[in-house]
Parts: C-alpha cells; structure tokens; sequence
C-alpha cells in the first residue's frame, strides 16, 4: 500500500491513513523491496512513507528487501525513504526488511564495495497494541535497522510513545496509562513489562506470552508473613525470605500474573518484635515503599529445667511445711503459637 516500485526513486507512498478493519500488506521485493505500507522501493532512492496514521483495525505490514514495515521504501543504490507514522489504535503489527525499521525508516548499510544511507523514522504511538520488528540477523550486524525508528546507517528522528502497549523485537513495555478491554494474544516468546508510573488496567484478557513483569508496587502488595514468631533471635534473615517470594508472587492484571521487579529489599530490626522493611527502586532511589512486620506472640517452654525451687539460696526440691519456698522460672519462646491460641 503506497508508493511503487521507481528504476529510479520509488514513489512516494504518503497521506494514508486507516480507520479500522483488517489490512494486510506485504512487499516481496528481494532487491528493489518497498515498505508493506509506504514508499516503494527504487535503485536510487527509495520513496518516503510520510504521514501516515493509523487509527483502528488489525493491521499486518512487511516490508520488502530494505523496505519498512510501515514507512520508508528501500533505497539499493543511495538512501531509502524516511518515514513518518502516527498510531492512535488498533492492533498493528509490522516487519522490516533487511536493515529497516519495523515501523520508521527504510534500511542502510556499509562496507567496502557499497553504501546506502537508511530513512530516518520519525514515529509516534499514542494508542493501540503495536508489535513491531526488525531482522537482527543480517550480514553487517552493526546496521540493524531499529524495531522502531531509523533504518540502519541512519541518523536523526524520533519515536515518541506515550501511551499503548508497544513490542519491539519480541520486548514488550506497557507506555502511559493503559486501559484495555479487548484479548490479545501475546506471542509465546515475548515479554511484557510495565515501567514504574506506567499502568495497565481494564477488562481485557492477554493470553500467551513468556514472562510478565511490573515495576510498580505499593504498600498494599506486601503481604505481611502471617508464620513469623517471637523466638528470641534476630530474625531478619527469614522475613527477608519471606517477603522476597511475595514479590514473586505477583499481582493479576488483565488475566495474567505480573511478577514484581525493579526493586532491592532490605529489612531492618526495629526492636525486637518490630522489623522495617524497604523497598527501594532499582532505577530511582528516591522512590521507597516501607512495610512494618510485627511477631507474633509465641508459646512459652518451661520445661527441662526452667523453673527452680530454692528454699533460701539453696535449689532444693525439699521442703517442710514452714519453708519459705522461691520458685525462679527462665522461660524460652517455643517459636510457635500459643498452645491456647485457638481458645
């Protein structure tokens, strides 16, 4: 969709825009590849894909050999076409050709016997489940085109993303505050994180995927340990084990578990049947959340010889029935509930 295919420059494919429904579009250029959607390719130039924007829909665009996914078309002899995308919704999903952007400016390269200048990309996101990728294995590794952005061997651009759920080459970040109602079905080898001060909420269902993660915790996502007795001993060590698994624990968003990273834990004895515990963002140290954790009270043990009789200074255990009888008692907690906890 856009421009065609140019002995010279390809054409510019610019001013599309999609409301909804379903759009597929792919280039098979092998040597003169355009974008899937955008400028097509030429042995010169390769055509610009600029304003283009996309509003709803399921959209699927791949890019020829050098073409974008959505953008730029391929340029083999001098430089590719830059693109300019603006997605506000919808399910887009786009593949860059070799040394293109997914979603921004067609491919470039350098070596000995050639060079092409990649299109600059110049994207913004604002809504919308975007997946967007680039080959990572090609011939000359440090011209990789970016999942979104410049084309290899490019400089300059843009990519703003304020809010939506953006995947790049398999990395999924939840941008801005999200609210999805829909399904989405994430690809069994990707990841999708959720970045301190972003938030995903809502109805929907995402399904698939390999690892979920959040950096974002309040207080009221620690869970104070409910098995933590009086013992007698510092027991930092254990509610640091503790609350540690709580955060593996994680919380449900959108019916998958989301595990909690991005943060250091430490805990501090206040006296001893209070502890303080920390948790300190990886990224921003001035960002804190404190949990207090409070013992339970424990059982008493006064056996084996923790309480004695005197008769004066003396331990005895026999007396007459005028004996002043001292009874000290050294009990230990047991580590463990009362035995008339339950009463």
């Amino acid at each position: 969709i856009g421009g065609g295919a140019g002995d010279n420059v390809g054409g510019a494919g610019s001013n599309i825009t999609i409301y909804g429904g379903s759009v597929t579009a792919a280039s098979t250029g092998t040597q003169l590849g355009g974008a899937g959607i955008g400028g097509g390719g030429g042995l010169t130039g390769g055509g610009d894909g600029n304003n283009i924007q996309i509003y709803g829909g399921t959209v699927h665009a791949t890019g020829g050999y050098l073409g974008a996914g959505i953008g730029g078309g391929g340029g083999t002899g001098r430089k590719s076409g830059d693109g300019t995308v603006t997605i506000s919704g919808g399910t887009v999903t786009a593949v860059g050709g070799n040394y293109a952007a997914g979603i921004g400016g067609g491919g470039g390269y350098s070596f000995q016997y050639a060079s092409v200048t990649g299109g600059t990309g110049s994207v913004t996101i604002t809504g919308g489940i975007v997946d967007a990728s680039s080959p990572t294995d090609v011939a000359y590794a440090d011209y990789k085109g970016a999942p979104i952005g410049n084309g290899g061997n490019a400089s300059g651009g843009s990519v703003e993303k304020t809010t939506g759920i953006v995947f790049e080459n398999g990395v999924g970040t939840v941008c801005g505050t999200v609210t999805f109602n829909g399904s989405y079905n994430v690809p069994a080898d990707y990841s999708l994180n959720i970045p301190a001060g972003a938030s995903l909420s809502g109805s929907g269902t995402l399904s698939g995927g390999s690892a979920f993660t959040t950096e974002n915790l309040t207080e009221d996502m620690i869970s104070v340990p409910t098995d933590l007795y009086y013992t007698g001993e510092d027991r930092t060590a254990d509610i640091t084990t503790k609350l540690s698994g709580e955060l593996t624990t994680g919380v449900t968003i959108c019916g998958q578990t989301f595990t909690v990273s991005g943060w250091t834990l430490a805990v501090e004895k206040t006296d001893d049947l209070h502890y303080t515990a920390t948790y300190t963002n990886d990224s921003d140290n001035t960002r804190t959340v404190q949990k207090t954790i409070t013992l339970l009270q424990s059982g008493t043990d006064l056996t084996d010889g923790k309480v004695q009789t005197y008769k004066g200074d003396t331990l005895t255990k026999d007396f007459t029935a005028s004996d002043t009888i001292t009874v000290k008692a050294t009990p230990t907690a047991t580590g463990e509930a009362p035995a008339n906890s339950a009463m």
